[in-house]
């Protein structure tokens, strides 16, 4: 008996690991009144187990722990004998499969599982967490695993907290475009999981305003002078989206009609000093160019 189901004629179960298993056997004369052999040794061996079963009542019995049993198949051995009586024995088979699992995935807390995609700016946190439970209800928590994230120059822990893993990632450490990351989630005895994430990094966008002689001159960037005159120029390189960041560290320069400078980096501006008199007497057409890596370049 398994559990109190009799499975003599086919002595072969199915069973998760971490569990108790009760095996009962009836150890009785062959005639009627089939009287119980009371007193008899029986016992269970093979696989790493070797236990003896408990009289109780009319029947033997004994407890196993699934956890002792190995992935996969497990041939047992089941002996009764007593002096004087005909010993019988049971081949057991059981095989110890994986506890089902599911994984599922929350970046910056919202479920992406279905489509475990995103878009995000360089230079920003993401947070990654993940849930691994049991497949079957009440759905427990898989306590213990280890859950790590690989790909495009990643390779990370995530730690338990809460009944979840999570790790906190910066962008900039991910290239620019798409990349590739795996998600894998394992534990002895239980179904590994994984989940196939792709983060697209995009430039963090971004606007330049262009004043002269403090000015702006954004929408029409065109200016008469007499020559022999000084023009101040000043860029704002500034983040697209609220609170709209300066851009610091940039390189921002002008070039043309034989100008090329760079322009200096003060009070959260970019700004240059020339003298028209190293201008051409006329139109001249300068290009100015602001850029830093993972920020949309401005000209």
């Amino acid at each position: 008996f398994r559990n109190g189901t009799d499975i003599t004629a086919e002595p072969s179960i199915k069973q998760y690991t971490n569990q108790i298993l009760n095996i009962t056997v009836s150890y009785q004369e062959a005639a009627s009144p089939y009287k119980h052999v009371s007193n008899a040794i029986v016992d269970i061996n093979g696989s790493g187990i070797s236990e003896v079963f408990n009289e109780f009542g009319t029947n033997y019995s004994v407890l196993i722990d699934t956890t002792d049993l190995n992935q996969g198949a497990n041939f047992l051995t089941i002996y009764a004998r007593k002096d004087k009586y005909e010993p019988q024995t049971i081949l057991l088979t059981i095989e110890i499969i994986q506890i089902e699992t599911n994984l599922t995935l929350y970046i910056d807390g919202t479920d992406i599982t279905d489509v475990p995609s995103i878009t995000q700016y360089t230079n920003q946190s993401l947070n990654i967490t993940v849930s691994y439970q049991e497949a079957a209800s009440p759905y427990n928590h898989v306590s213990g695993a280890t859950v790590e994230i690989n790909g495009s120059g990643i390779s990370e822990l995530l730690y338990e907290a809460f009944n979840n893993y999570s790790v906190l990632i910066n962008t900039t450490d991910l290239n620019l475009g798409a990349n590739f990351l795996t998600i894998y989630a394992h534990k002895d005895n239980y179904e590994p999981q994984m989940i196939f994430l792709t983060i697209e990094i995009i430039r963090i966008e971004t606007n330049l305003t262009l004043y002269l002689n403090g000015a702006e001159k954004t929408v029409v960037p065109s200016i008469t002078l007499y020559t022999n005159q000084s023009l101040n120029i000043t860029v704002s390189y500034r983040e697209f989206e609220i609170p709209y960041k300066h851009v610091s560290g940039a390189i921002v320069d002008i070039n043309g009609s034989g100008i090329s400078e760079l322009l200096y980096e003060a009070f959260n501006n970019y700004s240059v000093l020339i003298n028209t008199a190293n201008l051409n007497i006329g139109a001249n057409f300068l290009t100015i160019y602001a850029r830093k890596d993972k920020y949309e370049p401005q000209t």
